[in-house]
């Protein structure tokens, strides 16, 4: 139940409970330490019932302690985890905020839908926290295999400085495996699963970047995926079957649509490989469409959005908080009298951490009087010192104990006027020049060409002569850079083989640019799907002909004809080879017909052109075997008549 006054937890003061899911319950809370330190927390708490199922528990101590390694600004932060009168808890940091699921709600409510701008700094801020994850190693350097598998809008949050955190990475997989979950939760997790996921298939890190396709795809457009009860949602999510944001966004940014095509691809082959490649393209095209886009912008939707809510729920949070009173049982350390307390991470500093006494700094300023005094002495105009500067040899000692022994003389050198001076190497001017010249060609766009007479050919040059010269490096980036500039135009402007051919040469300039990768999986994609058109439309061309019996004649314009073009672009295509044997088959049927009535020459004539189409096909070298017998029949006959 609900704290109504505030109730100590170990280390923590639980004020009150804002939430209740599937698994855990979670609390407002803070903790308090020495020094008036305070810190407001969420303590997740399995829920009672589950408490005594091993399983779950099992689950949710193993995702916990995972969850607890990582570190990044979009995951929400775990910072402690263990167990108090055998109930699990997480303690975390504390999200003043709403989430996704939420905020897309009130936005429709109240007529006040996300920019796009906004859009595509939370999708890419997720991707960014999703990334991170699923290429966390262990401390042997193997990947961990982190998959959040519950990527939804209750599961991203959005506090109203506008931040964006992903949370429940702990307990996701946990959760998915209940099974006393409740009908309602089932549905909206299958309204966020990859096709793969909802079929029930082993799934990878590409599952989540699927889900993030949804939740792009749900801000883009303000409508659900998809629609229905929770089968015919569960049906839909198998098959991929969703309208097209661009029918119902009108206008919609190619590059938008390009990122939701190989984000919501249900072949995983065709999909996304990583969320970092995914944040490549929505930065790109937050780049194009020329948005800057930050917390700050998305945190004034928020307060804007939700006005009232953020003014009494600030209100409400501070009066919770204030009602802690910390008392000396309130900094106890936890456990000292609880012995069913574990904890694996610790918030307050080392027990035995002594401040320096005040005797230490007095002895550190004495000591730097005195070497103050050395150095006017030895450089007095009447002293012992000479020109130029003086090196004063201090040893250094450890903090003076009380019965501290008397500190050794200092010692001073004095050196020449040049001596500690290191010489600088004099540049040499032809990397000067250099890097000039490249500027120039650079600026003029002479990229790759001509011949000598290019910024990278005199970007190398510099190197050549100073192999780690920063500035040479730089411009051969900005040579890949201007590549992928070109590419890009091209590729808004339909000219594919262009694009890739400014793609190929900028790769080779520079192979690590991710634009440049980016944009070839973009045409490789564009080009799959003008080639399954191409197909298609051949095909259905193809069917046609065999319908009006057009078989191999006219040319160019006949079923074989048709059918040949499809395997040029699939050679492995199987429609085609059905309607390979399909005309076979036709031709089978017409020498068969002709044989009946006698006409063998013509039969033959018929099974011929079958094989020719389909050189296997079993009936016709049944008819031809059948047809030449008859045919030699025939001219025995003639012989036999001929000499009788």
């Amino acid at each position: 139940m609900s704290v109504s006054e505030p109730t100590k937890f170990g280390k923590y003061w639980l004020t009150d409970r804002i939430a209740v899911g599937g698994m855990a319950e979670l609390y407002r809370g803070k903790i308090s330490g020495d020094e008036g330190f305070e810190k407001a927390v969420a303590v997740k708490k399995i829920l009672p019932h589950l408490a005594a199922e091993q399983d779950a528990v099992n689950y949710f101590i193993d995702e916990a302690r995972l969850a607890a390694l990582l570190q990044h600004p979009n995951i929400a932060q775990i910072y402690d985890f263990g167990r108090l009168e055998d109930s699990y808890f997480i303690a975390m940091e504390y999200l003043f905020g709403k989430d996704l699921k939420t905020i897309l709600n009130a936005a429709e409510e109240r007529n006040m839908p996300l920019s796009l701008e906004n859009v595509l700094h939370i999708a890419s801020r997720i991707c960014s926290g999703l990334d991170y994850a699923h290429n966390m190693k262990d401390l042997q350097g193997d990947l961990l295999n982190i998959i959040h598998r519950d990527v939804s809008p209750q599961n991203i949050f959005i506090t109203y400085d506008g931040q964006v955190k992903i949370i429940d990475f702990g307990i996701a997989k946990a959760a998915s495996r209940i099974t006393s979950t409740r009908s309602g939760v089932i549905k909206g997790k299958v309204a966020y699963m990859s096709p793969e996921q909802a079929e029930g298939l082993e799934v990878d890190h590409r599952a989540d970047i699927f889900s993030v396709g949804i939740l792009l795809y749900e801000m883009v457009t303000g409508r659900f995926m998809y629609d229905g009860d929770a089968m015919e949602i569960l049906s839909m999510a198998r098959e991929a079957n969703f309208t097209r944001p661009e029918r119902i966004v009108r206008d919609l940014p190619e590059c938008v649509v390009l990122t939701l095509d190989m984000a919501l691809a249900k072949d995983t082959r065709t999909r996304y490989t990583s969320c970092g490649e995914m944040l490549s393209d929505l930065e790109d095209c937050i780049y194009h469409l020329n948005f800057r886009p930050g917390d700050q912008k998305l945190a004034q939707y928020m307060k804007a959005l939700f006005e009232d809510e953020f003014v009494s729920e600030e209100a409400s949070m501070t009066r919770a908080l204030r009602r802690v009173m910390p008392t000396d049982s309130a900094l106890e350390t936890p456990g000292a009298n609880r012995p069913g307390y574990q904890e694996t991470m610790v918030l307050e500093p080392p027990a035995g951490a002594k401040r320096p006494k005040r005797w230490f700094w007095v002895g550190v300023c004495l000591l730097a009087l005195a070497v103050g005094a050395g150095f006017w002495y030895f450089n007095r105009p009447d002293g012992p010192g000479q020109k130029g500067p003086v090196v004063v040899h201090v040893p250094i000692t450890s903090p003076p104990r009380k019965t501290a022994e008397p500190a050794p003389p200092m010692t001073v050198k004095p050196i020449s006027p040049s001596e500690g001076r290191s010489a600088k190497p004099k540049p040499d001017p032809r990397i000067a020049q250099g890097l000039k010249k490249a500027d120039q060609y650079l600026r003029a766009y002479n990229l790759t060409a001509p011949a000598g007479r290019n910024a990278y050919d005199a970007y190398r040059e510099v190197l050549k002569l100073d192999p780690n010269n920063t500035e040479a490096k730089r411009g051969i980036k900005k040579v890949g850079a201007r590549y992928a500039d070109l590419a890009d135009k091209e590729l808004k402007r339909g000219n594919l083989d262009k694009a890739m051919g400014f793609i190929k040469t900028g790769l080779e300039v520079d192979s690590t640019n991710r634009r440049l990768w980016s944009l070839r999986e973009k045409i490789n994609l564009r080009n799959e799907k003008n080639r399954q058109k191409k197909i298609q439309s051949l095909l259905i061309k193809a069917n046609d002909r065999i319908a009006a019996l057009r078989l191999t004649k006219p040319a160019g314009d006949n079923a074989l004809y048709f059918f040949r073009e499809v395997q040029k672009l699939d050679p492995e295509n199987a429609e085609a080879r059905r309607g390979l044997s399909k005309i076979a088959d036709r031709y089978a049927a017409l020498a068969e017909n002709e044989m009946n009535r006698f006409q063998y020459d013509d039969a033959r004539r018929l099974i011929d052109t079958g094989l020719n189409v389909y050189p296997r096909h079993k009936k016709l070298l049944t008819l031809k075997t059948e047809v030449n017998k008859r045919l030699d029949q025939r001219v025995m006959r003639s012989l036999k008549n001929i000499f009788d």
